[in-house]
């Protein structure tokens, strides 16, 4: 019975012992497995950031041709086109040297523009006679299904408040009064900025009132293009205003205009294969 007994203590303790070699194999290869994921997900996670980094780069440096385009030749949509395709060019050379240092492969190409309409007005009400019977009408529509930048008010007079409606099913109403009080009307509430001077300008695709920062006007893109674009009670105030719509537009004044710029983008190293397109159309709402 000894014998039986000690040989049935052996194949217990042999059965102890492999099955730990089996756990501490398990959680070897377990933590092997994490490592590799975590150190997959992490390198997943740079080359992103490296891909957002340039993306964000070349928004900014395009900006900057679009704006330069459109001032160095403000009526010639030609010249506008002309000048942004040399400059894209310019661009992706300096971009492809640039990213050439860290290995990386990158192609900035021109790839098309949108166009628009730019309304301006430099004096009298924001009312406007829509049917030309000599009276400026105080509700008026400037744009619909559309989308907005570069859209600014200069307000130097008058006795109440006018405001400008961007409709996407729902509104987002800015009220300028010709006190100073800015107010923004938006689903989620009402918020207001104030300007110190009785002449001021209202910056809406900069979120600014008079260049100083004003929070109520940050839509950050929350407006759903396309939309519709409304001026109400314009007779008001008196000043002057610009937009550029993407596509058509009414007011007393209208110019073809540059409204965006299209460009391809390839980003490639060892562990990026990005491609895309990037539509640059400077202080859109």
């Amino acid at each position: 019975m000894a014998d039986v007994d000690e040989r049935g203590q052996i194949l217990l303790i042999g059965a102890v012992v492999i099955a730990v070699i089996v756990v501490a194999l398990s959680l070897l290869l377990s933590s092997g497995l994490h490592a590799e994921t975590a150190t997959r997900d992490a390198a997943s996670d740079v080359s992103a950031d490296q891909t957002r980094t340039l993306l964000t780069e070349l928004r900014s440096d395009g900006t900057w041709v679009v704006q330069r385009a459109t001032s160095a030749h403000p009526n010639d949509v030609g010249e506008q086109e002309r000048y942004v395709r040399d400059n894209v060019t310019t661009l992706g050379e300096q971009y492809r040297r640039y990213y050439a240092h860290s290995d990386s492969a990158v192609t900035v190409e021109f790839d098309g523009i949108e166009t628009g309409t730019t309304v301006t007005q430099s004096s009298g009400s924001l009312g406007y006679d829509t049917d030309g019977d000599g009276t400026r009408e105080e509700d008026w529509t400037v744009a619909s299904d559309t989308r907005v930048r570069n859209a600014t008010v200069t307000v130097d007079g008058g006795s109440g408040a006018t405001t400008v409606v961007f409709d996407d099913g729902d509104t987002y109403a800015v009220e300028i009064d010709a006190g100073g009080t800015v107010s923004v009307d938006r689903p989620s509430g009402t918020t207001t900025c104030t300007a110190s001077g009785s002449t001021f300008t209202v910056d809406l695709g900069n979120a600014t009132v008079d260049g100083e920062a004003c929070p109520a006007l940050a839509f950050d893109h929350a407006i759903q293009a396309p939309y519709d674009v409304r001026i109400e009670d314009g007779d008001q105030v008196t000043g002057s205003y610009r937009l550029t719509a993407d596509g058509s537009a009414t007011g007393p004044n209208t110019a073809t205009q540059l409204y965006a710029v299209d460009l391809s983008v390839t980003h490639r190293t060892s562990r990026i294969d990005y491609e895309g397109t990037v539509s640059i159309a400077p202080e859109e709402l």
